[in-house]
């Protein structure tokens, strides 16, 4: 058995924690041939179990009668009305029906699991037309997958909103005497979900609120009948005084280290010592804490996937952080509410004071940095198959093939699909192309397009299908948006993007203000029309500079990078009053550079083609985490380059370029539709790797075209 845990214990028993009777039969086997001496639990989920082996092996600790009735929120409620304990007017929801009798109670109120922790399905519902909806929407979502503890039971409650300051009283009990405990403050939660925000440890409320709480406390455990535990205490201290909300019978989450920092008092070690029935001396907190703790969380505003994550080296030595705990990897999906009630991760930070603590907090939570792209039903991110990334994605092709051979039936061979190759370049490029043609059996010509005056006599080549090869010019006469334009207006079909993508893929400035807008990660950027417009810097230098506009006469394909204000000023005077366009400042990524290569139309028959560095070498990324990591972020990086080649709306094929930060972030660089085929460029390279000869790319490139149009062809072949 492999596990975490393997350091902190000598014996396993192994069991289902959630099958109580397996359990339960498993540890007394156990306890036959090696005597257990005390028993203990730090996770929520197995508060009940613990007490009924506790039950069972008759040992210290607190009963099943009374684990139940604290930890069934609805019991703990009725049991403090009996023990006359402050607490708020409550009912228990069995049904729709019982919601009539919730308009009773006084507005706003909280509805919640009986069961459960994380404040998971706890919502506060401030008006009585609010409550039906929101009664249906928990019954419909609440599930275990969610909230691991519901396994006991998803019965519901509401109860009437208390407020006041919300404090967490950590206790550690034996023989009925309190030996040790702690107050924290928790920071306002977001309503209506009741997000956690973080805390403040020790307690900035006044000494005679403290100990009344204490006072609570200590009441409610007495009558409760615990003697000998490790409590978490959840209160609120009100104008009327402190108001018990739960009695958590473990620790704390977090717990531990905040103690640990502020009083030198090791919870576990003690908590362990009291389930043995090890006297436990009674802690003198000294009169000031050894230090202050601000803890503070971190969450996305929305549910989604993580698409970046930056933490610098020297994150904790610079803010003599306590603790950092990251849960999430870049490729992870995280779900707020209403979806779920995750959090990227927390840490804690020291102080001279709560205020001093909070502060810290604060400038060092701004310095972890971190992107969570949120789910659409336009997006492809978290919906690839992320256990076979080497594969081709998405599609085994058979809609397309079928298609496909439906049309070539209707012609007597291959020669007789007449393909015209429209180019503005007689180069290596064009010449690989044309012979795999003649290779592949199909009636080809090549029609050399000079100008837009060129472009009419495509439209009367009598051709089933023009393989548009037009290419960034270093002549203003001819841009690539020319002939999709001309060709679209006679409803001619051809191969590759429409006039409005190559539009977008000329114009820098319009494409990353488009995957902005669609939160596709992207490095950081400003552009400038005039010399003297203000220029917000992305980041430090260096920086790129590069021309907006995407043509050879523009300087299109020159990208620089700078390293001072001198050369910054010198290169943006250049792009912008010698060659006359707007110029794109953007973030210089230290990293590997990446091509992703695309191939199909429509998100199911897409292929993702094998991603290659620009040297043509297969993918690879991140040797130094594990295989988990790497698929994930394989699956990250395919899912946003299919993002981004239907954003730009590219047909197809097309090219993605990425680059992966030091914190194998990825950000899309640049989207080429129509990209290069030349057998040595990127794109063909990559389709290499996905097991794709050349002749099979550009059959497919040309079966993708035809599917595309299958209206035109079946029309003309009726």
């Amino acid at each position: 058995m492999v596990s975490w845990a393997e350091q902190f214990a000598d014996h396993w028993i192994i069991a289902e924690t959630n099958n109580h009777e397996e359990s339960i039969k498993n540890v007394l086997a156990y306890h036959s041939k090696n005597p257990i001496d005390g028993i203990i639990t730090f996770w929520e989920d197995d508060v009940l179990l613990t007490s009924k082996l506790r039950d069972k092996l008759n040992l210290i600790g607190i009963p099943y009668s009374i684990a139940n009735k604290a930890r069934n929120k609805y019991n703990f409620r009725s049991f403090c009305s009996q023990n006359n304990i402050p607490a708020p007017n409550y009912l228990l929801i069995s049904s729709p029906q019982d919601i009539q009798k919730a308009h009773d109670l006084t507005f706003p109120v909280v509805i919640k699991p009986t069961y459960g922790a994380n404040s998971s399905f706890v919502v506060k519902v401030n008006t009585k037309e609010e409550l039906n909806s929101v009664y249906d929407f928990i019954k419909k979502t609440i599930s275990t997958s969610v909230e691991s503890a519901l396994h006991e039971g998803s019965d519901l409650m509401i109860e009437e909103y208390i407020d006041g300051d919300e404090v967490d009283i950590d206790i550690l009990l034996q023989h009925g005497k309190i030996k040790f405990w702690s107050i924290t403050d928790d920071y306002q939660t977001a309503e209506p979900f009741f997000l956690d925000n973080g805390q403040a440890i020790p307690s900035d409320l006044p000494e005679k609120s403290q100990n009344e709480l204490i006072e609570m406390a200590e009441t409610v455990l007495e009558k409760l009948g615990i003697t000998d535990a490790c409590i978490h205490f959840e209160a609120k201290y009100t104008t009327k005084g402190p108001i018990p909300l739960e009695v958590n019978l473990r620790l704390g989450g977090g717990v531990y280290s905040f103690v640990k920092h502020v009083w030198h008092v090791n919870m576990v070690e003690n908590a362990v010592k009291i389930a043995c029935g090890i006297y436990m001396e009674k802690v003198k907190k000294p009169e000031l804490p050894y230090q202050h703790l601000a803890i503070g969380v971190l969450a996305p505003e929305k549910s989604g996937v993580v698409t970046s994550l930056s933490i610098s080296k020297d994150f904790k030595k610079k803010y003599k952080a306590k603790d950092l705990y990251i849960y999430k990897e870049v490729g992870d999906g995280i779900f707020t509410p209403p979806s779920g009630y995750e959090y990227l991760g927390w840490l804690s930070v020291p102080g001279d004071n709560s205020i001093d603590a909070r502060e810290n907090l604060e400038r060092a939570t701004k310095e972890i940095q971190f992107e969570v792209t949120p789910f659409s039903s336009e997006s492809a991110l978290g919906k690839t198959q992320r256990n076979t990334p080497l594969k081709l994605s998405l599609s085994d092709n058979k809609s397309i093939r079928k298609t496909y051979l439906t049309f070539k039936k209707d012609l007597k061979n291959t020669k007789d699909l007449k393909i015209i190759i429209a180019h503005n370049q007689n180069n290596v490029e064009i010449q690989e192309i044309y012979e795999s043609f003649i290779r592949l059996g199909y009636n080809t010509e090549k029609n050399f397009i000079e100008s837009i005056d060129d472009i009419p006599s495509l439209t009367k080549s009598q051709s089933h299908l023009i393989f548009n090869a037009i290419t960034s010019s270093d002549k203003k006469i001819l841009k690539r948006s020319f002939i999709p334009t001309i060709l679209d207006a006679h409803n001619y079909p051809y191969t590759g993007s429409d006039s409005y993508t190559m539009f977008l893929y000329e114009d820098k400035i319009r494409i990353k203000k488009l995957l902005s807008y669609h939160e596709i990660p992207t490095p950081k950027w400003d552009y400038l029309y005039d010399i003297n417009d203000p220029l917000d810097m992305p980041s430090d230098f260096p920086v790129i500079v590069k021309s907006s506009i995407h043509t050879k006469d523009t300087g299109g394909n020159v990208e620089s990078i700078v390293y001072n204000t001198k050369e910054l000023k010198d290169k943006i005077s250049y792009f912008i009053e010698v060659l006359n366009v707007p110029v794109v400042i953007e973030e210089y990524i230290q990293g590997t550079e990446y091509f992703v290569g695309l191939l199909g139309n429509q998100e199911g028959d897409i292929h993702i083609l094998p991603y290659i560095n620009k040297n043509g070498i297969e993918k690879d990324i991140g040797q130094k985490k594990n295989k988990k990591m790497n698929e994930k972020l394989h699956a990250l990086i395919s899912e946003i380059a299919l993002d981004a080649y239907n954003i730009i709306g590219c047909r197809d094929y097309g090219l993605i370029k990425m680059k992966l930060d030091n914190h194998n972030n990825p950000h899309v660089l640049s989207v080429h539709p129509n990209t290069s085929l030349q057998q040595n460029a990127p794109f063909a390279l990559a389709a290499q790797l996905g097991s794709f000869s050349y002749d099979q790319l550009i059959s497919s490139i040309v079966l993708h075209a035809i599917v595309r149009n299958k209206n035109h062809f079946t029309s003309l072949h009726k």
